[in-house]
């Protein structure tokens, strides 16, 4: 059944490259999928090593320890003890006892030394060679290589030591010989983040805290461990076991107790080697050609530079500096000696056995493992199907298969493995890479050819359309001049219908005040036809009275004649009376003549009378006739005037288009300069093409 194992590693997807460095350099490589835009890791295949972790430099990965959790508990200041491990000498370098004090100061109620739980391994080590005789013993303090061996190479469990690593044996020894913190939980300042999964595998539930973990809260908290005094660990201190965390460190301890041991001990450290050397061993155990003792680690400086140290890259010499000169203080201290170091008596050699037997019991540190190669559901490809996949990696031949370990998996038979595992594409294949540019170069040869074909007549089309330009430009220009020309005529003629409209004005003004004073002049002429009849009437009346008045001077006359001879019959009497009608006769003659007189006055007054009327008729006649051709011409001058004003309005019209045709000509012009630069800058970036594609010709030809 699939095992679900804890991450240990975590992928950073906005970092990653997908450069598959971390495929290169990682001892197992089918635990990283890197058939997409970004790898991927199946922690379920992840052996824990590392190695990822210090070959990518892109910072996207990254450790995935307990940090937060311990924070946190401590935050809830639940009890807690810390197990230390001794590579915290080559991190914390002088210091390595200060961080004690510094543990104990924020509530850690005890520090322990895994060194001594290393002492404890050594001798559970020997036990297991005494009591069972084995072929050989696979030392397994590195949990990179228990999983290594439980899921790729099932073979050798029985081989892996049965007994468990000194961060384990260190726990147990607490929960059995000190009981007062059995039910503490407890912190493991540990330089791998795959503790936690042997941890797990045991059962126990513990804080692993890495060491550049804890480096970096102390940097961030401001914490100097210098202004801290040393403390000593609350266990019996280790004597060469803090050697453990250097490559060699168990041979070394081993080398105590057991000097001939060192004849029958392989020391190997390292990825590039020792997963090799463990491929091989089964074969070598089965042909008798193994060591007894095979003292591993994943890591090349061992715990020293493991992943949660920061110590990666860094020299041997460095990194070992501080652990040594460790060791050799507590030698002195085991040898009688005075110690350098605070709070340690002066014993003797055997002293260190004593004390490591007082810690030991049969069966207490006592290790089984788990069989996980069911995690392992790679299949390798038949030849048919290797064959297939080689076709799809452009390879058709034995001299297609290069071997160039640019995919990271050192081989083309690898690679196919990983491909048919859908762990990998053919895409990140140098050689197809180099297939595919190969046929890229042919293809860019042949649209080179095409290109430059068009290039030149683009480079036609661009000289026509600049020619055309240009003379679109020179239109515009005209156009520009004429707009600017007719503008000017108009704006004359505006004003010259605006003067016409003002005079049309002026004369519709007079116009008027002539009709109003013709039907003044009509009305007047009325008058005068209308007394003349008056005076034709009174002439027609007086010439009535003129011939009364004849009528009576004729009537008085006969009269005169009548009394003068009445009065030649009355004689003498009638004298008297005949001098009156003399008289009276006279009178009626001179009233015959005066009236004739008056009658001819009167006749020559009715003629003129009459002559005037007529002309004054004829004038009234002519003055209507005046009247309206003035109202006609007033008509004429207000449509005039109407039309005028509506020239003048619509002219303003057209000037206003005018000016938006002017506008519009001078933003044409304007785009039209534009485009002879965009057609300038056109030019220039076909010629660049041009001049590219040159460039590319000879690349390519000088590159095939």
């Amino acid at each position: 059944m699939k095992k679900v194992l804890k991450p240990v590693i975590h992928v950073d997807e906005e970092r990653c490259r997908n450069c598959h460095t971390c495929i290169a350099v990682c001892p197992v490589k089918i635990c990283i999928d890197g058939s997409g835009e970004k790898v991927v890791i199946n922690h379920d295949l992840c052996i824990g090593c590392g190695s990822c972790i210090a070959a990518c430099t892109h910072d996207a990965r990254k450790i995935i320890d307990d940090m937060h959790p311990f924070l946190e508990s401590l935050g809830k200041k639940e009890k807690m003890i810390a197990i230390v491990a001794p590579a915290s000498a080559a991190v914390f370098p002088g210091d390595f006892l200060k961080l004690n004090s510094y543990l104990k100061s924020i509530g850690i109620e005890a520090v322990f030394d895994v060194s001594f739980g290393a002492e404890l391994t050594v001798k559970s080590y020997f036990k297991h060679i005494e009591a069972s005789n084995p072929k050989a013993v696979i030392a397994q303090p590195c949990p990179a290589i228990v999983s290594y061996i439980e899921l790729y190479k099932p073979e050798l469990l029985e081989y892996l030591a049965p007994a468990d690593s000194p961060m384990t044996h260190t726990i147990k020894m607490i929960k059995n010989y000190y009981p007062q913190y059995s039910r503490h939980k407890i912190l493991c300042i540990s330089p791998c983040p795959a503790k936690k999964r042997e941890f797990e595998e045991i059962g126990i539930n513990i804080f692993n805290v890495t060491m550049v973990s804890l480096k970096e809260h102390l940097r961030t908290a401001k914490v100097d461990l210098s202004g801290f005094n040393g403390t000593d660990y609350d266990n019996p201190p280790a004597e060469r076991a803090v050697l453990f965390s250097s490559p060699g460190g168990l041979l070394q301890t081993a080398l105590r107790d057991r000097p001939e041991i060192g004849s029958v001990t392989r020391k190997i450290e390292g990825p590039e080697v020792v997963y090799e050397y463990l491929d091989h061993l089964p074969q070598m155990i089965k042909e008798g050609k193994s060591p007894l003792l095979i003292d591993c680690l994943n890591c090349s400086l061992g715990c020293n530079g493991g992943p949660g140290t920061g110590n990666a890259g860094k020299s041997p010499d460095e990194v070992e500096y501080y652990v040594n000169q460790r060791s050799e203080q507590l030698k002195k201290m085991y040898a009688g000696k005075r110690s350098v170091l605070s709070g340690l008596r002066p014993g003797v050699k055997k002293n260190i056995g004593k004390i490591v037997s007082k810690f030991w019991k049969e069966g207490l540190y006592d290790r089984s493992y788990k069989r996980l190669s069911e995690n392992n559901s790679i299949t390798v490809p038949i030849q048919e199907e290797r064959e297939a996949i080689y076709r799809s990696m452009l390879k058709y031949n034995e001299n297609d298969i290069i071997n160039c370990c640019s995919c990271g998996y050192n081989s083309c038979e690898k690679m196919a493995e990983a491909i048919h595992n859908k762990l990998n594409k053919p895409e990140n294949c140098n050689h197809y890479r180099e297939k595919v540019i190969g046929m890229e170069r042919k293809h860019l040869e042949e649209i080179y050819t095409e290109l430059s074909c068009k290039v030149s007549d683009v480079n036609k089309s661009i000289e026509a359309i600049t020619g055309s330009l240009e003379q679109f430009f020179e239109i515009i220009m005209k156009q520009a001049r004429h707009l600017g020309d007719s503008s000017a005529a108009v704006e004359e003629m505006i004003e010259v219908i605006r003067t016409l409209a003002s005079k049309a004005g002026e004369r519709k003004i007079l116009i008027e005040d002539m009709a109003e004073k013709a039907l003044a002049g009509e009305s007047s002429l009325q008058e005068t036809i209308d007394a003349m009849k008056n005076v034709a009437e009174a002439v027609s009346g007086i010439f009535e009275m003129t011939d009364m008045i004849k009528s009576i001077s004729t009537n008085t006359n006969l009269l005169s004649l009548n009394a003068a001879i009445e009065a030649a019959h009355a004689g003498a009497f009638g004298k008297g009376f005949a001098v009156v009608a003399s008289e009276i006769g006279k009178l009626a003659e001179s009233a015959s003549e005066n009236s004739n007189m008056i009658s001819s006055t009167l006749s020559d007054i009715e003629k003129h009378v009459s002559g005037s009327r007529k002309i004054t008729e004829k004038s009234s006649e002519g003055m209507k006739v005046l009247m309206t051709d003035i109202q006609q011409v007033a008509l004429v001058i207000s449509e005039i005037l109407i039309q005028m004003n509506e020239m003048s309005e619509g002219s303003g019209e057209i000037i206003g288009s005018l000016n938006q045709l002017r506008s519009l000509t001078d933003t044409v012009k304007i785009e039209s300069d534009k485009i002879r630069e965009r057609v300038k800058e056109i030019k220039n970036a076909v010629n660049d093409i041009t001049n590219i594609s040159e460039t590319t010709q000879i690349t390519l030809v000088s590159a095939s």
